[in-house]
């Protein structure tokens, strides 16, 4: 697991070795990829092949690939999805989100939870995330906007 801190000086945990990834984790992620099929393909055909994209060229896709306002949607559904599959545990008082509650929480809350949800995630690809610092582009921000903590995830394959 790895800690990090919240806005409001609390903690969170995500997931960070490949033994920590459940078949419950899986199954939600493959869920909401499978369900937004169309708009990752429009973005993967946007930008490099799947396996070689990076977090730079994921926003960069993500605005060569025009998507509608509907599609834009679809890819807050599926990073509110990568948040759940990540998070294993926190200090709020209430308990871990669901997808459809990721909307209810404090918009500061969400961007730091999306930033580190996002290190985490080549996990669910059976990736190994590389957890160094950095302070490149996020790769779930499309507008280029940096990360809060100043991270993202570098995929190593293997």
């Amino acid at each position: 697991m790895r800690r990090i801190e919240l806005p409001d000086g609390g903690w969170a945990d995500f997931i960070s070795e490949p033994d920590e990834v459940t078949e419950r984790r899986l199954r939600l992620h493959r869920a909401y990829l499978g369900a937004n099929q169309a708009t990752v393909k429009k973005i993967v055909a946007a930008g490099n092949s799947a396996d070689q994209m990076t977090p730079e060229s994921v926003v960069e896709a993500i605005s060569e690939a025009q998507l509608s306002p509907a599609e834009m949607l679809r890819m807050e559904e599926i990073n509110d999805a990568v948040i759940v599959c990540t998070l294993t545990a926190w200090s709020r008082d209430e308990p871990l989100p669901t997808v459809e509650q990721v909307i209810d929480l404090p918009s500061s809350l969400i961007e730091v939870l999306r930033t580190e949800a996002a290190r985490s995630a080549p996990l669910l690809m059976g990736a190994k995330p590389d957890f160094s610092p950095t302070t490149d582009v996020d790769v779930q921000r499309p507008t280029g906007r940096r990360a809060p903590s100043g991270g993202r995830s570098k995929a190593k394959v293997g």
